[in-house]
C-alpha cells in the first residue's frame, strides 16, 4: 500500500485545486452553468426530486416523467439541498468530493496492481490533470460521481479471497455508475478481468463475474421498470445517441 502520508498529501492536493487559475475560472461560472442548457435541465431535475414532483425536467406542473436523463447525479444534488443548512455550497462540495476521492481509489488500485511508486505517480498526475481539476468545480459535471463509483467498484472486485457480499457489492457500484452516465452500460460485461484477478478456479471466477452481472442489472432493471410504468417505454434513456 502506498505510505499514507503521501496518499494525504495527494489527496489534499486535489481538495486545493480551486486555488488554480483554470479551476478559479471554471468555479465562477459553476453556479452560472446551472441557468443554460444542461446546467438548467440537471437543475429543475433536482429541484423536481426534492420538491416531490418526481423525476422531471419540467419548470412547472405537470411534471412530466423525464426519460431522457438517469437518476443517478440529480437525486445526489437533490439531496444535498435537502439536507439541514444544504443549497449550492454543499452542491458544490458534494460534486466537488467524489473528484478528491478518485484520487484515493486510484492510488489503492493502482498499488495493488503495479506497487507503491506506480501508485504515487498515477495518484498525483490524477490529482494535477487540469481537465479534470476544472471540471471538479462545475457542479453540472457527472464524471467525477460516476468515476468514484467506477473504481471502488473495482477497487470492492479486487479483495480476495472473495465471497457472494463482493461480487453483489461491485455489481450494484457499477450499477449506480450507470445511472450517473448511461455510457457505463458495459461495465459489468467488461469485469471479467477484474473477476479474475490472482483469484484461483474457473468456476469461482465465473461465480463472482455472474454475481456482478445479475447486480449490475438488477440495478439497471429498477430503473427501466420505473421508465415502463410512467411512459411504457422500456429505456435506460430516450436519448442513447447523446448518452452514449
Amino acid at each position: 500500500m502506498p505510505d499514507r502520508r503521501l496518499l494525504g498529501v495527494v489527496f489534499c492536493d486535489r481538495a486545493g485545486v480551486p486555488r488554480h487559475p483554470v479551476a478559479r475560472g471554471r468555479a465562477g461560472s459553476g453556479a452560472s452553468a446551472l441557468a443554460a442548457g444542461f446546467g438548467r435541465a440537471l437543475s429543475r431535475s433536482r429541484h423536481n426530486v426534492a420538491a416531490g414532483h418526481g423525476f422531471s425536467a419540467d419548470p412547472a406542473p405537470p411534471y412530466r416523467p423525464d426519460l431522457r436523463r438517469t437518476p443517478g447525479y440529480p437525486s445526489l444534488l437533490a439531496g444535498a439541498f435537502l439536507m439541514p443548512n444544504g443549497g449550492l455550497r454543499l452542491a458544490s462540495l458534494s460534486a466537488s468530493s467524489p473528484a478528491r476521492a478518485s484520487v484515493a481509489a486510484t492510488c489503492w488500485t493502482a498499488a495493488r496492481l503495479f506497487g507503491r511508486s506506480a501508485a504515487l505517480v498515477g495518484g498525483l498526475l490524477l490529482a494535477v490533470d487540469l481537465t479534470g481539476i476544472s471540471y471538479s468545480v462545475v457542479i453540472t459535471d457527472r464524471g467525477a460521481v460516476h468515476a468514484v463509483a467506477r473504481r471502488a467498484a473495482s477497487s470492492s472486485l479486487m479483495k480476495r479471497p472473495s465471497g457472494s457480499a463482493v461480487g453483489i457489492r461491485g455489481g450494484v457500484l457499477l450499477g449506480c455508475a450507470t445511472l450517473c452516465r448511461p455510457a457505463g452500460i458495459l461495465l459489468a460485461p467488461v469485469s471479467l478481468p477484474v473477476c479474475a484477478w490472482q483469484q484461483t478456479g474457473a468456476r469461482r471466477i465465473a461465480r463472482d463475474y455472474l454475481r456482478v452481472n445479475a447486480a449490475f442489472l438488477l440495478v439497471l432493471l429498477i430503473w427501466i421498470g420505473r421508465n415502463v410504468i410512467v411512459a411504457g417505454t422500456p429505456t435506460l434513456s430516450s436519448i442513447w445517441s447523446v448518452n452514449l
